[in-house]
């Protein structure tokens, strides 16, 4: 039996087909376009047995990160300074020097302190899946209580995710806008057999 212990409400905006937008106004997840094909999944997303433990294997791992992020100084940020901030353009989503949200990024159109840029030096991939939540204000500042609650799917955290945000944490030029609350792993299993149950590997007696 499966007990509810926490949740978090949360709110995607995904009903046109067109990749969500964060609070900040942009684009969130436009990379996930690399790992669309099976094989590209198979490579970065699911566990297979020289990636993880045996009752691991065609699960993955979900890395969930709260995100505050702060509204009001945004806000205060002139529009070409954020899209150099991310690296993308905020109305369609393209990447510096590129016309279309998906075009392939070249590094060296690109601020080497964007987020895009960082994100991607270490050649690491993720699929990610984020929602934007709202926890209304902050009683001590009066500001938004708002921002991203960031899930990434992933083989292995340690050489996937773990990379990625410790340069984030170093070079990123977001980084005056947003703080981290809280973050969690969590080990997701493969579907269960006809018969069975989520995470039955586990408890087998070799």
């Amino acid at each position: 039996m499966a007990v509810i212990r926490w949740i978090q409400t949360g709110f995607i905006d995904a009903s046109d087909g067109q990749t969500p937008r964060n609070l900040f106004g942009f684009k969130d997840g436009t990379a996930n376009i690399e790992l669309a094909s099976e094989q590209a999944k198979e490579n970065h997303v699911w566990v297979d047995s020289s990636k993880g433990p045996a009752w691991m294997i065609n699960g993955t791992y979900l890395a969930a990160r709260k995100i505050r992020m702060d509204m009001e100084k945004w806000e205060q940020t002139f529009f070409r300074m954020q899209e150099a901030i991310f690296g993308r353009s905020k109305n369609g989503g393209a990447p510096f020097g590129k016309h279309d949200e998906f075009d392939a990024v070249s590094m060296r159109e690109i601020p080497s302190d964007s987020h895009v840029w960082v994100a991607r030096s270490t050649g690491t991939k993720i699929w990610r899946r984020s929602y934007s939540y709202f926890d209304g204000i902050d009683p001590v500042t009066g500001n938004l209580n708002a921002g991203l609650f960031f899930i990434s799917f992933q083989q292995n955290v340690r050489r996937q995710l773990v990379p990625m945000l410790s340069l984030l944490a170093k070079d990123d030029a977001l980084n005056p806008f947003i703080s981290t609350i809280s973050s969690s792993v969590f080990a997701c299993p493969p579907g269960p057999s006809e018969g069975g149950f989520i995470g039955e590997k586990l408890f087998e007696v070799n």
